[in-house]
């Protein structure tokens, strides 16, 4: 990929991420900018987009419709990554202290991680988004379970019609299939 191409990529990443925060700033997180599409699936959406710190250094924290990541890529470090599935998110929380800035908090079974100096209207904004993202997740998840449910509790039905002899195997087998999205 050509420089011209590179430099085209980041504005327009730079571009959206703007658009989701308008409170949103680059400054300091370029390296990470540049690294984060090789961390987003191609169907993931950015959903809110802020900058915080992680160790000693600046991070990109974003929150797509499928994960939590804390970037921070620079010249002096090979670079710290947070990447937490939204499934696999047990504790969020967050502590502000008497600037206008606070101190995230979340964890995803044994791991905890720490992300400071995030504005409160941000980290306010981004527990928001990580919850309503989950809560979108977990809905589809139990009417995944509930269309299965639905689903075998109709092959049933059918399975006593095809018993009873009063449509035919093919029949069964076809409406079988049907509901199994076969």
């Amino acid at each position: 990929m050509g420089l011209f191409k590179k430099d085209t990529q980041l504005e327009e990443t730079k571009r959206q991420l703007k658009e989701i925060n308008p409170a949103f700033k680059a400054f300091g997180i370029k390296q990470a900018l540049k690294a984060l599409p090789t961390y987003l699936d191609s169907d993931e959406e950015i959903k809110f987009a802020t900058t915080g710190s992680l160790g000693s250094g600046l991070a990109l924290t974003i929150i797509t419709n499928k994960k939590f990541l804390a970037l921070r890529k620079d010249s002096t470090t090979m670079g710290q990554s947070i990447i937490i599935p939204l499934k696999k998110i047990n504790d969020i929380s967050y502590k502000s202290g008497i600037t206008s800035l606070s101190k995230l908090f979340i964890a995803d079974g044994s791991q905890k991680y720490k992300i400071t100096d995030i504005t409160v209207a941000d980290v306010e904004t981004l527990i928001h988004t990580i919850k309503h993202e989950m809560q979108i997740e977990n809905d589809a998840q139990i009417n995944s379970v509930n269309n299965s449910i639905d689903a075998a509790d109709e092959i049933v039905k059918f399975k006593k019609l095809a018993d009873d002899g009063i449509i035919t195997q093919e029949e069964f087998e076809a409406k079988k299939k049907q509901l199994l999205g076969l």
